[in-house]
């Protein structure tokens, strides 16, 4: 039909109040567990919301998940972290 890459289930689950109210509780608990053990950061993806943030001096990532949203997080040759979304990728990723 010509149209861009849309997930119902990803646009439910982000437009509903509850939903969005888990996702940050989910965010706000973690971090304060892992701050706890003095860690600089945590990657997750439980929630399947995509993000690299700050949040209370702890680096949160989540990678997303790969059918709703087509995300992953890579780390660079230097060392950081980068949310990439798969969708606006040009070329085909290699196969095998």
């Amino acid at each position: 039909m010509g149209l861009g890459y849309w997930s119902l289930s990803a646009f439910l689950k982000h437009s509903s109040k509850k939903a969005v109210n888990f996702i940050s509780d989910f965010e706000q608990g973690i971090v304060e567990y892992i701050h706890q053990d003095q860690c600089h950061g945590v990657i997750a993806g439980h929630v399947h919301h995509p993000a690299i943030t700050i949040i209370n001096g702890v680096i949160y990532a989540n990678c997303g998940d790969f059918v709703e949203n087509l995300t992953a997080i890579v780390e660079t040759m230097d060392g950081n972290l980068l949310l990439i979304n798969c969708q606006n990728i040009e070329h085909p990723l290699p196969q095998g």
